[in-house]
């Protein structure tokens, strides 16, 4: 089946959520290759500060919907869709949604001579986007 067949096959919802992660994915991965961290770091929300905790009652198929677009929308790019920029279109499509979550950006140096990076977006205890590896990270950066 063409991707053109099955993106006429989902429901509007889901086809117009996959546009707009198609459309922040971009965005961000643009802006994170191109831009000073310095430039675009107020984009990402309040830094050193989590989102006050909020009852995600009656927003749990809005965030599985995000989710999913998402993760069509890393299938079909040709730019490679990292998990900062993943975390930052998650944070984008939420708030708008109003779901304020926390985006954080952690590193694992527990491997001799390598640095690994990971970014990822929680909203309390549950991990939204980029789910954590069995590593241990250390965060060193939070926004709101």
């Amino acid at each position: 089946m063409t991707a053109a067949i099955k993106f006429l096959k989902i429901n509007k919802k889901e086809r117009w959520l996959f546009i707009e992660a198609l459309y922040w994915s971009g965005i961000s991965t643009l802006v994170i290759h191109t831009l000073p961290f310095r430039w675009y770091v107020s984009w990402l929300g309040k830094p050193a500060k989590e989102a006050p905790l909020q009852s995600i009652e009656g927003k749990d198929e809005i965030i599985r919907l995000v989710q999913k677009a998402l993760k069509r929308a890393k299938k079909y790019v040709w730019w490679k869709n990292k998990c900062f920029a993943q975390a930052v279109a998650a944070k984008k499509m939420l708030r708008k949604r109003g779901i304020f979550t926390t985006l954080y950006l952690g590193l694992n140096t527990k491997e001799q001579n390598k640095i690994d990076a990971h970014a990822w977006i929680s909203l309390g205890n549950i991990i939204i986007i980029g789910n954590l590896p069995d590593k241990e990270w250390k965060k060193i950066a939070i926004f709101s």
